[in-house]
Formats: C-alpha cells, sequence, structure tokens
C-alpha cells in the first residue's frame, strides 16, 4: 500500500508538474514526502523484508528520488517534513 501511493503522488506530479495550481503540487508533494518517509520505515535496517519487497522499495525510491532531481523541492510549507525525506532519500542513493 506505501509503493502504491508513493507511485501515485509521483505520477501525478510528473503528469500535473508545473500546470497544476501550487496548493495541488504541495498537497502532492506533502504526499510524497510522507510515503518516502513511510518507505524509509518499511525498508530500515530493523525490519525482516523480503528481498523481492526490499527491490521494490528500493526502485520506488530510485523513481522519487530522480524525480526530485529532475523537479527540487522548493518552497515546502512543511520544512522539515520535507528536509526529513530528503534525507531520507540519500540515504538510498
Amino acid at each position: 500500500m506505501v509503493v502504491t501511493n508513493a507511485k501515485m503522488a509521483w505520477s501525478e506530479l510528473l503528469v500535473l508538474n508545473c500546470r497544476a495550481p501550487a496548493a495541488k503540487r504541495e498537497q502532492l508533494e506533502t504526499s510524497l514526502d510522507r510515503s518516502i518517509l513511510a518507505l524509509r520505515k518499511f525498508a530500515g535496517p530493523n525490519k525482516t523484508v523480503k528481498k523481492r519487497d526490499l527491490k521494490i522499495v528500493r526502485e520506488t525510491l530510485q523513481l522519487i528520488r530522480e524525480y526530485r532531481l529532475r523537479f527540487p523541492r522548493s518552497n515546502a510549507v512543511n520544512q522539515q517534513l520535507s528536509e526529513r525525506a530528503e534525507d531520507a532519500l540519500n540515504e538510498f542513493s
């Protein structure tokens, strides 16, 4: 479910980026930040995760990381959440 939510927010941002109202983009970006942190917890070092599931999580985080490199986050309403998500993405690089 976490992977699905992350991919949905990511794909909407790809489609709507630069054309969606700022409020909608911020909502999706915040959702993506939350998904990043949830994926991090799911694949954290204290979790027992199947190898196949871990691969899916890592691939999803890589897609999101590539998106964020192409479209950097700016002016986040929740700066702390945004920074934590960025740190989490950098852990999986």
